[in-house]
C-alpha cells in the first residue's frame, strides 16, 4: 500500500459476531484515499486484522461506507455495503460470500489465515454529479 494512503471512513458490518467459533471475531469494511475499499476480519483475542477482500471499482478516492444486514422476504440474511467517492458515484455490493468464505476459512486453518479476494459483484451502481456507472 502507498505510504501516503489514508483510511478515510470506516463501518463495522452488523450481524457478523461469531462467538460460536473458537476464534470470535468481527468484521469491518473501510474505504481509502487511493480509491479502494477494503472489508476486515478482526480477531480480537489475537489482536489480528485480516484483510478478506478488497475492491478499486471507484478510481478515485472514497469518501464514505456503510455496512448494513437486509433480510430478504424469505428470511435470508445478506451483508450489504454501500460505497460512495470523489466523483459522485455510489455503488451497492453484497460481501456475504467473502465473509462465508472467511469464516470457513478461520474454521479450517483455527485462526491462522490470510485470505484476500476481490469483491467484484457489485449490485448498483448510481452516476451521480457527472461520475458514470460502468456497463
Amino acid at each position: 500500500m502507498d505510504p501516503e494512503t489514508r483510511y478515510v471512513s470506516l463501518s463495522v458490518v452488523p450481524g457478523t459476531s461469531t462467538e460460536q467459533m473458537p476464534t470470535p471475531w468481527k468484521f469491518l469494511a473501510a474505504t481509502c484515499s487511493n480509491g479502494s475499499f477494503q472489508v476486515f476480519g478482526l480477531l480480537e483475542a489475537a489482536q489480528k486484522l485480516v484483510l478478506v477482500a478488497e475492491s478499486f471499482h471507484h478510481q478515485r478516492c472514497v469518501l464514505k461506507v456503510e455496512a448494513f444486514l437486509h433480510t430478504q422476504a424469505g428470511g435470508e440474511r445478506r451483508h450489504l455495503l454501500c460505497s460512495a467517492a470523489t466523483g459522485g458515484g455510489v455503488a451497492f455490493w453484497d460481501i456475504t460470500s467473502p465473509i462465508v468464505d472467511a469464516v470457513g476459512a478461520l474454521h479450517q486453518a483455527e485462526g491462522e489465515m490470510q485470505p484476500l479476494g476481490e469483491c467484484s459483484s457489485w449490485w448498483l451502481c448510481v452516476a451521480s454529479h457527472g461520475d458514470h456507472a460502468p456497463d
